[in-house]
């Protein structure tokens, strides 16, 4: 760009140079200006007599040439009074009292440098062309100096963990924000996708094993990455029914399917409740797999009042620690939180002593679900039939 700056430059600076340089013809009167074709008109004065013998001047400005000339004058006509007028430019008086003159008069513009631009353009093609490309690089360089700071604004922003409706993540663009929880953002990606940008580091590590699910009861995971620090996910987008009213006993089936089929790649969820399932067209969808491991962790993660108790005492999850949320799910889809009371720390003791609250239907079989001893609780096959008989139990 510099190169391009410089040789446009010497271009200019070369033809303006020999432009001042060209001699006058021998034997006439130029009155040069700068920029050149203003209109030049001498000033004329007439004396007569008044009718009462007393003597009058009518002054005229009659219009003898455009700048430079030729002007067609004597030497008897000088010195004289010239008004100078040019579209864009003020008119001026000068006065001559010999030519040649010592150099062009410089005429004063209404509008600094945009008209004595389009002036130079118009006498000198070439230095028009290159303060065009003079223009257009410190345009370019100005416009590509906002686009730099924009995009590291941006980055900033994003490695703050704050994203908006149209930001670039990945090779995906952002449409509009679906819905924000405590482990991320959801925003729209085309029309049948949606991705997630998680809050925290670490949440999509097991996201391989799901890629290649194509469950019914599981939401759909197409593509994940990271993105300035950020992980996120990409997903199919589904539109939601109300869970209230549905058939909680057709639920639970289609969630205990979902969670098997988890457990068959090797996956435990750790976070079934709720909040985690979506009522569609096509059954209830298992989602949120942000904390979802391939092995067996001693971790406290979870939700109060359907995490498992040996969630809740830091060890170990495994299949079964699923099957006790999907108890506790049971009972909130009926209306009865299975643990109720005032605080999450009261609602864990509650879990750890087993000393849950009865449920209006299916009683038996979530409390079979919620027992404190993993090695007691039914398995997913064994549930699911116990939710297609009849039966309360």
């Amino acid at each position: 760009m510099r190169g391009w700056l410089a040789a446009a430059g010497l271009a200019l600076g070369l033809q303006l140079g020999l432009s001042l340089l060209q001699p006058a013809p021998e034997g006439t009167y130029l009155l040069p200006t700068r920029p050149s074709g203003a209109r030049i008109e001498k000033r004329q004065t007439e004396l007569f007599l008044a009718q009462q013998g007393q003597a009058s001047a009518d002054v005229r400005w009659v219009e003898v040439g455009r700048s430079p000339g030729p002007l067609p004058l004597t030497r008897d006509e000088l010195p004289a009074d010239f008004r100078l007028s040019l579209p864009g430019y003020r008119a001026q008086t000068v006065h001559v009292d010999a030519f040649p003159l010592p150099g062009p008069v410089g005429l004063d513009p209404r509008i600094p440098v945009l008209v004595p631009a389009a002036y130079l353009v118009r006498d000198f093609p070439g230095a028009g062309l290159a303060l065009a490309l003079v223009l257009a690089g410190l345009i370019q360089r100005r416009l590509g100096a906002r686009r730099q700071q924009a995009v590291e604004g941006r980055e900033r922003r994003q490695r703050a963990g704050a994203f908006q409706p149209g930001d670039p993540v990945g090779p995906y663009v952002l449409g509009e924000l679906l819905g924000q929880g405590a482990s991320g953002q959801v925003f729209a990606c085309g029309a049948d996708k949606a991705i997630k940008l998680y809050f925290q580091r670490g949440s999509t590590p097991e996201v391989q094993a799901l890629r290649k699910l194509r469950h019914p009861h599981l939401l759909h995971l197409y593509d994940w990455g990271e993105h300035e620090g950020t992980e996120y996910v990409v997903m199919e987008r589904v539109h939601g029914l109300p869970l209230e009213g549905a058939d909680v006993r057709r639920m639970g089936r289609e969630l205990l399917a979902a969670v098997s089929e988890l457990h068959r790649v090797g996956l435990v969820h750790r976070d079934v409740k709720p909040a985690n399932l979506m009522r569609t067209e096509r059954g209830v969808i298992l989602m949120d797999f942000s904390l979802a491991s391939a092995e067996p962790r001693a971790e406290r993660v979870g939700t109060p009042g359907f995490m498992a108790p040996e969630q809740i005492r830091g060890e170990k999850a495994d299949a079964r620690s699923d099957l006790y949320a999907v108890g506790a799910t049971l009972a909130a889809l009926l209306g009865q939180p299975a643990f109720p009371a005032p605080t999450p720390l009261a609602v864990m003791d509650r879990q750890l002593r087993g000393d849950r609250a009865p449920v209006p239907d299916l009683d038996e079989l979530i409390g079979a679900l919620l027992e404190v001893e993993p090695s007691r609780r039914p398995t997913a096959e064994q549930a699911a039939a116990r939710l297609g008989q009849n039966s309360s139990g």
